[in-house]
């Protein structure tokens, strides 16, 4: 496993933000995929009933990276697990670190600084 990239941004909680969302965020295709996956991460932190969130099945290896991104981005700890029904699944799990942010990931300005 490789060590993850320099961190950049922060949120209101000081919580950085990877690199590979802030570049992800200025494509138009890429942007729409961390809306989705942020959506997701967000319905599962606002429900304290559920302790793991199973991230699609058909999500392709940038996306499988970038499921990992956001949810880690939310205090959650992530892992891709194998099923026998298909391929590695990224499976985010709660921790005493996840959290709402108070900026969400999409509010973020990625513009370029002039």
């Amino acid at each position: 496993s490789r060590p993850a990239p320099p961190l950049l941004g922060a949120s209101a909680r000081n919580v950085p933000v990877d690199a590979a969302i802030l570049e992800a965020l200025q494509n138009g295709q890429e942007r729409k995929t961390i809306a989705d996956l942020e959506a997701l991460v967000i319905s599962f932190v606002m429900d304290p009933s559920r302790n793991q969130l199973e991230f699609p099945s058909t999500l392709g290896p940038y996306p499988k990276m970038l499921a990992h991104r956001v949810a880690q981005a939310y205090g959650l700890h992530t892992q891709t697990v194998d099923f026998e029904d298909g391929p590695g699944r990224v499976v985010g799990r709660r921790t005493h670190d996840t959290h709402k942010r108070a900026v969400t990931l999409m509010a973020l300005d990625v513009s370029p600084a002039a």
